[in-house]
């Protein structure tokens, strides 16, 4: 049995008409290429891309386009290819981070109140207030706060979360040691109560008989210094050991403290007591021996 086909026909104007059919290639192409039209009645072939890449319209002619690539900032940062038509969501603690989303804009930033759970850089000098006022200034170790600093809550802990510092209205309670690193430490108090029942004085890495001298207790009873009483370690002059000052006159004359060692028999030369102008009391005999020297 025959079969025919009909046969392409030019019309007046030049143009080729005919029916519908299915084409099964097109010169130029190969294999995974794209065809697209550069302009009328023209056309093009596009190469193929690279795995995971998608078409993108360039507002010409189209081109390869690589996935959206996330990745995050961790000590081993997480990497994810992301397919342009899915959805990136950025998410954090609420005390953390706040994310904005208008109109294709996004916009991230810190929430009113901040949680720091790690440590805390920060590179310049001062931290300010909204208004552009320093608050708080920083300088190597040493930090100064302009204003008052506010404590919400009760208690200050340590890193460990161990409790350092209680409040309690205007009452401080200091769980641990406290050390003073500055010259003069000025107390206020109208009533002082120590639970331990030995003060040291002159406490220093190296303690001698130089860093003790002058060791004692001060009362400010007016407005001269050189009058007000004393009860020092004196390890100068003719005087050695407690003295006391004569408050009375404006010379404030040094008075030993008279210490007296009682033991049988007259003193012997290892007998310092406390040192000179001190007294040796012979319980034996009922004698009484000062030391000169």
């Amino acid at each position: 049995m025959a079969t025919w086909k009909k046969m392409v026909a030019e019309s007046s104007a030049g143009n080729v008409a005919q029916n519908a059919a299915t084409a099964t290639a097109v010169a130029g192409g190969a294999d995974n290429k794209v065809l697209y039209q550069t302009g009328s009645g023209v056309t093009a072939f596009l190469a193929a891309g690279s795995a995971n890449q998608v078409l993108k319209n360039t507002g010409s002619a189209p081109a390869w386009s690589n996935f959206l690539t996330v990745s995050d900032s961790e000590g081993t940062p997480n990497t994810t290819a992301i397919n342009p038509a899915g959805t990136i969501t950025f998410a954090g603690v609420s005390t953390e981070t706040t994310v904005i989303e208008s109109s294709g804009t996004i916009t991230i930033g810190l929430p009113d109140d901040v949680t720091v759970t790690g440590d805390l850089t920060v590179t310049g000098n001062d931290i300010k207030s909204s208004g552009g006022t320093t608050a708080v200034s920083l300088s190597s170790a040493d930090v100064a706060i302009a204003g008052d600093l506010t404590v919400t809550g009760n208690d200050i802990k340590s890193s460990g979360g161990t409790t350092a510092i209680s409040m309690s209205g205007a009452d401080v309670t200091i769980a641990g040691g406290l050390t003073v690193s500055g010259t003069t430490t000025t107390i206020e108090s109208t009533t002082i109560a120590v639970a331990d029942k030995l003060i040291k004085l002159a406490d220093v890495a190296s303690p001698t008989e130089t860093t003790a001298n002058g060791a004692g207790v001060q009362v400010e009873s007016s407005a001269t210094e050189a009058e007000w009483p004393e009860l020092k370690w004196d390890k100068d002059g003719a005087l050695s050991g407690w003295t006391l000052s004569d408050h009375t006159a404006s010379s404030a004359p040094d008075y030993n403290v008279q210490m007296v060692e009682h033991a049988a028999g007259a003193p012997a030369s290892g007998d310092n007591t406390s040192g000179v102008g001190s007294l040796y009391y012979d319980t034996t005999n009922n004698e009484m021996y000062v030391r000169t020297v």
